[in-house]
């Protein structure tokens, strides 16, 4: 009886240390940790033939706007380093057929690099922004109806893993300004954070700092 006892106890403790690393929270474990994680990501600006597509943004713009992107995602101790800007100049009939979900084009043409995200901006949208998870893109108008960086933030947030939730104050809610993540989704989003884009071995000595946003110019 006593040797069941003492490995009942052992079991709780057990327990006990699982749940004070991971967390729980219903049904969901996720994972407590202030490590900060750090991401890559390529931003490219369009600018088509017809220059209907051509984005008006710049480097600097690209710079603030991430510096935004870090206040939200800081909730979760994750950031994004910008490693470069490029102009990319695209062909506006080729282009349009990423609105319809095709991103062959841009995956062959501009040769992405996996485990590394991949932002174009561009003049118009018919939404706020476009993601796709699976190749680590995401699409942002110049012209979005809620905060540019807000909108940026939460196309990212589906890269990671999240979906669309309920509630005007959180990040992941469809047309708003929430920023609000839950530790449910900070979970999600470190687990496939670590899984897909995790910098390795970078020198910060190396990043270019303006306006308190990180930046690899090359």
């Amino acid at each position: 009886m006593k040797r069941y006892f003492v490995g009942f106890i052992v079991v709780v403790a057990l327990l006990g240390v699982f749940i004070l690393v991971f967390g729980y929270t219903g049904n969901f474990l996720y994972e407590v940790n202030d490590e900060e994680i750090i991401l890559p990501v390529n931003i490219y600006l369009i600018k088509d033939d017809t220059g209907t597509l051509t984005t008006s943004r710049d480097v600097e713009d690209i710079v603030s706007l991430f510096k935004e992107v870090n206040g939200i995602w800081g909730q979760g101790s994750i950031m994004f380093v910008v490693e470069d800007v490029v102009v990319d100049e695209v062909a506006h009939d080729d282009f349009r057929g990423v609105f319809l979900g095709d991103v062959r084009y841009l995956a062959e043409k501009d040769e992405l690099e996996k485990g590394v995200m991949n932002g174009y901006f561009v003049k118009n949208l018919d939404a706020n922004g476009m993601s796709f998870p699976a190749q680590g893109i995401f699409l942002i108008g110049d012209i979005t109806s809620v905060n540019d960086y807000r909108t940026t933030a939460h196309e990212i947030g589906h890269l990671l893993g999240l979906v669309h939730i309920e509630g005007k104050e959180h990040l992941m809610y469809k047309g708003s300004n929430g920023e609000l993540l839950s530790e449910e989704e900070i979970g999600i989003a470190r687990r496939n954070a670590k899984k897909f884009y995790v910098l390795i071995g970078y020198n910060f000595n190396t990043f270019y700092s303006l306006n308190g946003a990180l930046c690899f110019l090359q």
